[in-house]
């Protein structure tokens, strides 16, 4: 299985995501190796990785979900014709069911953003305070407001043009900014 994770990693995380590709990095490293690290990848049994899925729904039921989604694309991997361990036909992760996830919903209170605010208004590094303005202000990700260049921002027009290699849904996205962020980028480019 190490091998099977050192092979996925070299092929698949370059062309993902950062964070996709950070997080895979995580699962592997703190939830798939520990358990099967050393064992071979044809001996792994499905009841082992619906065992693993239980336990961590426990404590991080979100990361059971993500962590079984990354199995089956590693047994996935394993099982391609073209791979070393070809003697994994199957996939142990098929058929495991996923938890139900209720949609996670958190918004900062008002006592909340007011103290937010005052504190961005001392923070040392006003271009760390700045992005964080730009996050509260337009709801982007935060890696769509960190990888934004100003040849995206057409501030005269009033918009922000994400480019799909930023955007989730990998297509170019046009978001049309509000007075207090057209304000801001022009303060912060001055």
């Amino acid at each position: 299985m190490r091998d099977l994770c050192t092979a996925y990693r070299a092929e698949h995380l370059p062309g993902k995501r950062a964070n996709t590709a950070r997080n895979d990095e995580l699962m592997i490293r703190r939830e798939i190796l520990p358990r099967f690290g050393a064992r071979k990848v044809a001996d792994i049994r499905h009841a082992e990785i619906a065992a693993m899925h239980r336990e961590i729904v426990k404590d991080r039921p979100y990361t059971a979900n993500r962590t079984l989604a990354l199995c089956k694309r590693l047994f996935n991997f394993a099982a391609h014709p073209d791979r070393r361990w070809r003697d994994r036909a199957d996939n142990p992760a098929k058929g495991v069911a996923m938890i139900y996830e209720s949609r996670r919903e958190r918004y900062l209170t008002t006592d909340e953003l007011k103290r937010l605010v005052a504190v961005l208004a001392e923070w040392p590094c006003q271009q760390t305070a700045n992005a964080v303005r730009v996050l509260l202000l337009t709801g982007a990700r935060k890696d769509e407001v960190l990888s934004a260049a100003w040849a995206q921002f057409d501030l005269a027009a009033g918009t922000w043009r994400k480019p799909a290699a930023t955007t989730k849904s990998k297509k170019d996205h046009v978001v049309m900014l509000a007075a207090p962020v057209l304000k801001l980028l022009a303060d912060i480019r001055a």
